[in-house]
């Protein structure tokens, strides 16, 4: 860890563990997709495309419901760049061990804002939906994709705020 004179602390984290103990598991299961998605490309870098991809594997999320996402996903993937997904995407298949592919600048930036939107909202959990409006926080593949769908942050945070209103969250995280 290295000090800069503005008194910010950059490095890597140790404990990678720590940097996910807000997360819910969707958010969880949604970073596990994306490296699963980075893996099944040969690359070592998981990318706000893999995120936006991640995002949408599971149904029922409050990204999904938010951005559409399912109904959107094949439109999102080739608008990110992404080849489309197989028929059945098993998870099961890829060993644990196989890849080490890591978050890279763009989307650990994504996953900053996502932490400021669960912030913005006074919620201690960072939900699927807070990773969505990282995402559509600043200028990248994934954003350019979701905009081209008509969500954008300020209808995102709207659409977030009315699914809390309507559905209690999932079971806190422990």
């Amino acid at each position: 860890m290295v000090q800069t004179e503005s008194g910010i602390v950059t490095g890597k984290v140790g404990n990678s563990q720590a940097c996910f103990e807000r997360y819910t598991d969707a958010s969880k299961r949604a970073c596990y997709f994306a490296r699963i998605q980075a893996c099944e490309r040969g690359d070592t870098a998981i990318t706000v495309s893999d995120l936006l991809a991640g995002l949408s594997v599971d149904e029922g999320t409050r990204a999904e419901r938010v951005g559409f996402l399912k109904d959107n996903a094949f439109y999102l993937r080739w608008l990110s760049g992404l080849p489309p997904l197989p028929a059945q995407f098993r998870a099961q298949d890829m060993c644990e061990g196989e890849c080490q592919a890591d978050f890279d600048p763009e989307a650990r930036r994504a996953l900053a804002f996502a932490v400021l939107e669960a912030d913005r909202d006074r919620e201690y959990w960072i939900d699927s939906d807070h990773l969505l409006r990282g995402l559509l926080r600043f200028p990248n593949k994934a954003h350019f994709a979701v905009l081209k769908t008509e969500i954008n942050l300020y209808s995102a945070r709207t659409a977030s705020r009315q699914d809390r209103e309507e559905h209690l969250p999932e079971e806190t995280p422990i």
